[in-house]
């Protein structure tokens, strides 16, 4: 009998650290998702979706993706304001 209440306290603790993880992890994405006094963005501050990037100004790869990929976000999300886009700079973030 001992061991069952062990078992379902241990059951209840474990439902309880999930559902404040979880709880933590949803704060943790709304802080990353709010703008920042030294961030650089574009597009509509209360559009639905955000897209955070950190990225190098002196990476190759992300100089690919400024100069051929996210003109076509541009065009198709953020100047219809359907996406706020933040750029950080990867190192001192």
């Amino acid at each position: 009998m001992k061991n069952k209440r062990y078992i379902l306290l241990f059951i209840l603790f474990f439902l309880i650290s999930t559902i404040s993880y979880a709880d933590n992890v949803e704060a943790n994405k709304l802080q990353i998702l709010k703008l920042k006094e030294d961030d650089h963005y574009i597009g509509n501050t209360k559009a639905k979706v955000t897209i955070v990037t950190y990225s190098s100004l002196s990476c190759p790869g992300c100089a690919t993706f400024h100069e051929n990929i996210l003109p076509k976000i541009k065009k198709d999300y953020i100047d219809s304001g359907k996406l706020l886009y933040i750029f950080r700079d990867y190192p001192n973030n």
